[in-house]
């Protein structure tokens, strides 16, 4: 039985025993103190004073009926409210019903010495009681159930479930008016399909009372990937349209992203030199590279068509993910559903339409594969998979409507969308399946029979790399080898990329030895 079941038990056969003249007598001499005495002893009952810890007030509490009614309010304030903090974490409603009505509720900051398990972006330095129970969410301690149970008395009381304030989005904004962009980082697709359930209708809970999507997540890691990290990472959620196209994700949520432009009046296909006025706070601005560096010109976004392929393809056939289709075409009846809402918010063009269907009629296509073969196989079926993806594009990667680059969203002299489907300029499918390939120990295996042993090297953050290939990269753009450079990825097959990878870097290797022998020759002469 926990603390305050105790102490709730303990009041409640207090209240309805019958004093009699052969009741037990309490003898000890504790309670026979003036109240005088025994608050100099424990303490005022005040959150904000002193008091003994809440373990020994409980025991206090327990220790005859007269204390009891005197201690109580003190156990429930004490330590800063910590009962109140506890019941957060596990997500009790019977705990903090009783925490609020002893006052020892309150909608304040709590500093953290520890730091906290939420997983955002920018590591917490406080907790208000909405991120206590966010933290009891993203690390899954509690159900979902008694969670939004919770989030629903919060939210009922009137406490503040806004942005958390150690955010760059929430310190560079003066009004914030957006849902913790937290829970976005949360729909991730190793959650399991009821986990990724839940954490949407918290979305929609928080939506329903008046908090607003935010329009960008995880801005500062877009913003750090421009400067060195890949920005074509598929897996990268810098928006909630990114997380709202997968598969696992309901369309509702896609609906409720969608509805944010329209409450604004805001038209998503139409070209703008700058941020519509209607979208100014929703967008606001963003601390970057340090306290004085604001970046108030990302209102335009996009997301690209590549990572999304890539995606489908996780959702249908990767194994380390837990989200299965419940039916065959279960995934392609979802992007069908998802496509009619975008048509019918007028968010997407004819272009964009046109591409989203393609991919559609390829994941038909699967669909009629995996009936015939009695389903997928990732080992069997995953590269054919990936390369009938990878065609729906290839006729359009250089349309004048779709083909884009990251950068051209930053660019003030461009006409610009709120936001647009595209095909990144960066973007290179072999290369994303390659990079996937290097991340299973099988595929290494087989991979470092042909290669030299060197060419495998791991990160710090535990993933592979092929240098062989970042050598590759790097010499098609360094202007001392111009007249070297990798070919387009759409002209040839992965396995012909490859080869072509591996004779650059052989060539040039050939190359430079050649030059640096001469150079010692002249040297030696």
């Amino acid at each position: 039985m926990s603390n305050d079941q105790s102490l709730d038990s303990l009041s409640s056969s207090i209240s309805t025993m019958e004093i009699t003249l052969t009741r037990p007598q309490q003898y000890g001499k504790l309670a026979l103190l003036p109240v005088e005495l025994i608050l100099q002893i424990t303490g005022e009952p005040s959150s904000d004073k002193e008091t003994l810890p809440a373990k020994e007030l409980k025991n206090l509490a327990l220790s005859c009926a007269n204390l009891f009614y005197l201690i109580r309010p003190m156990y429930y304030l004490a330590e800063n409210c910590s009962i109140f903090q506890s019941a957060l974490k596990q997500a009790d409603v019977d705990q903090m019903e009783r925490c609020a009505l002893f006052g020892a509720a309150p909608d304040t900051n709590w500093n953290l010495t520890n730091g906290c398990c939420c997983g955002a972006e920018k590591p917490h330095k406080h907790h208000r009681p909405i991120d206590g129970l966010l933290e009891c969410v993203s690390v899954g301690s509690v159900s979902l159930d008694k969670c939004i149970d919770a989030l629903r008395w919060l939210l009922n009381k009137g406490y503040d479930a806004k942005e958390q304030g150690d955010q760059d989005w929430y310190r560079a904004n003066d009004d914030c008016e957006h849902m913790p962009m937290l829970l976005f980082n949360m729909l991730i697709p190793e959650c399991s399909r009821d986990r990724i359930e839940g954490i949407c209708q918290i979305i929609r809970i928080l939506r329903s009372y008046g908090y607003h999507m935010p329009h960008d997540v995880s801005f500062d890691s877009f913003y750090r990937a421009r400067h060195g990290l890949s920005t074509t990472d598929p897996n990268m959620i810098r928006k909630p349209m990114d997380v709202a196209m997968r598969s696992y994700c309901p369309p509702y949520l896609l609906e409720l992203v969608l509805q944010e432009h329209r409450i604004r009046n805001l038209k998503i296909r139409v070209w703008s030199q700058d941020c519509p006025p209607e979208a100014e706070s929703w967008v606001g601005s963003y601390l970057t590279g340090g306290p004085a560096f604001y970046r108030p010109e990302i209102w335009a976004q996009s997301s690209s068509l590549g990572a999304l392929l890539w995606n489908l393809y996780s959702d249908l056939l990767d194994s380390s993910t837990d989200w299965i289709e419940k039916y065959p075409g279960e995934a392609a009846d979802i992007l069908e559903n998802k496509i009619k809402l975008l048509v019918k918010h007028r968010a997407i063009d004819i272009f964009e339409e046109g591409a989203l269907r393609k991919i559609l009629g390829v994941l038909k296509d699967i669909n009629m594969m995996a009936q015939s073969l009695g389903g997928l196989d990732e080992e069997r079926d995953g590269k054919l998979c990936w390369r009938m993806l990878c065609e729906s594009l290839r006729p359009l990667v250089d349309h004048h409507r779709l083909a884009a680059h990251t950068q051209h969203e930053l660019d003030t002299e461009r006409p610009r969308r709120l936001h647009r489907f595209v095909i990144e300029m960066l973007w290179n499918p072999w290369k994303v399946w390659h990079q996937a390939q290097l991340q299973k120990p099988q595929a290494r295996v087989e991979m470092t029979r042909h290669w030299i042993d060197d060419r495998l090297f791991q990160k710090g953050d535990g993933t592979w790399t092929d240098l062989i290939w970042v050598k590759a990269e790097y010499y098609s753009v360094d202007p001392a080898y111009v007249e070297h450079h990798l070919p387009r990825w759409e002209g040839m097959s992965y396995d012909e990329f490859l080869a072509a990878v591996e004779e650059l870097v052989e060539t040039i290797g050939r190359e430079d030895a050649e030059a640096e022998a001469r150079e010692e020759a002249c040297v030696a002469a």
